[in-house]
């Protein structure tokens, strides 16, 4: 498997990408660079942007929500973030059957933002995480700046990505402070089942573990038996922390608007944890007043396009499924996961095979460029990870060239 390059996010390998750096540790990247340097080109199906493939929340309503906010602008700002915002979230939250109240919300300007204030505010120096693996190898950067030791739990291949419980008690013979889940997962697409899910409570409440639920894309879910179920009374739960924002929900990063919601505490342990987060948003206050306002606005008006993003990205994922499903290619080891939630999809490569030098070769044979799944800490075995984001002619376009690679495997 291709060597790990530790030394960028995602983020900024693509952002040094296409800066023209050729600083990355990564002969993927560098090739794909040298490609459009050269005056060739190729079809990305790792880039996750909802803007670039040309998903966005409506301009004309932004600017009319942006109008309504200039009449009365003023700066006075909440340690928790602007109530109307808050109110709008905890109304969400309670749609979704989780009781939440305006008063256990507070607003970041973003979920990596959620997470620093989160391990600063109520974890300490040297304190144990446990994060799921695969994953988005930005936590590994949060993680170190906040002086927090790492460690991880497996989400197994073999079971779809579901968490190996048994491995996870396992992790917790040594102690944690906080625990991560991620639903649907990214990249792996897999959500968690209703007894996964209390089970994990059920460990964290045991282990006396804060319990993060990152769930940014959870109106992206395309199965129905996921952790829909009760919250438990606080006698019995761990601390729950849920984040979310509007980046996925309505397709729009550059708002930079997150939030974390605390739904389940005992009483005097809901006072103490509100209280140190709050602290701490209130001496960074990094959300931006317009940010909180536009938030507002687009959790009490835009449910019809919430819908219309969820339809249009479930085409798409259809598309992909099709399109996938004519390689019928029967070599050792391949496989290609279903997709439960999420923009991704995951593909096993045949025995034998390693991620990195395979997608240069389909990149340098097809112009397709997918991520090798070493960049995500798959497990053993060689894993590519592609997005299923692109409009259908750009899919159209490329998954027939990646089948066909696949099939000469």
């Amino acid at each position: 498997m291709g060597s790990n390059p530790a030394v960028l996010t995602l983020t900024c390998l693509r952002t040094r990408l296409r800066a023209g750096f050729f600083m990355i540790a990564n002969a993927l990247l560098r090739a794909a660079h040298q490609l459009r340097a050269t005056g060739g080109d190729y079809i990305d199906l790792s880039d996750t942007s909802f803007h670039r493939n040309s998903l966005r929340f409506p301009d004309d309503l932004l600017a009319r929500y942006f109008a309504d906010y200039l009449k009365t602008r003023s700066y006075d700002p909440d340690p928790r973030g602007l109530p109307a915002a808050r109110d709008a979230i905890a109304a969400y939250v309670r749609s979704r059957a989780i009781a939440c109240d305006a008063s256990d919300v507070l607003l970041t300007a973003s979920t990596s933002d959620a997470y620093s204030v989160i391990f600063q505010a109520l974890l300490r120096a040297g304190d144990r995480v446990l994060l799921p693996r695969p994953c988005y190898p930005l936590f590994e950067y949060l993680c170190r700046y906040a002086r927090l030791r790492m460690d991880y739990y497996d989400l197994d291949p073999d079971t779809g990505f579901a968490p190996d419980l048994v491995g996870l008690r396992r992790k917790l013979a040594r102690p944690a402070a906080a625990l991560v889940t991620i639903s649907p997962n990214n990249p792996t697409g897999a959500c968690l089942s209703s007894r996964d899910w209390q089970e994990m409570q059920s460990i964290c409440a045991e282990h006396d573990l804060i319990m993060i639920s990152d769930e940014v894309f959870d109106d992206l879910t395309w199965e129905e038996e996921t952790q829909r179920v009760p919250e438990r009374s606080p006698d019995s739960a761990p601390i729950m922390l849920r984040l979310g924002g509007v980046s996925k929900l309505f397709a729009s990063p550059d708002l930079k608007l997150s939030w974390i919601a605390l739904t389940q505490a005992a009483p005097d342990a809901r006072a103490r944890v509100l209280d140190a987060l709050e602290t701490c948003r209130d001496m960074y206050l990094n959300s931006s007043g317009p940010a909180e306002y536009l938030g507002a606005c687009m959790l009490r008006d835009g449910v019809s396009y919430r819908t219309d993003l969820r339809n249009a990205v479930h085409a798409r994922k259809l598309l992909c499924d099709r399109l996938l499903s004519a390689c019928t290619s029967h070599a050792p080891g391949l496989r290609i996961y279903p997709q439960q939630g999420g923009i991704h999809r995951v593909i096993r490569l045949p025995c034998g095979y390693d991620d990195e030098a395979t997608a240069l070769r389909l990149l340098d044979e097809t112009r397709v460029l997918v991520h090798p799944g070493y960049m995500y800490g798959f497990p053993e075995g060689a894993y590519w990870v592609m997005t299923c984001l692109p409009e259908e002619s750009v899919l159209k376009n490329a998954i027939p060239r990646l089948v066909n690679f696949l099939e000469s495997l």
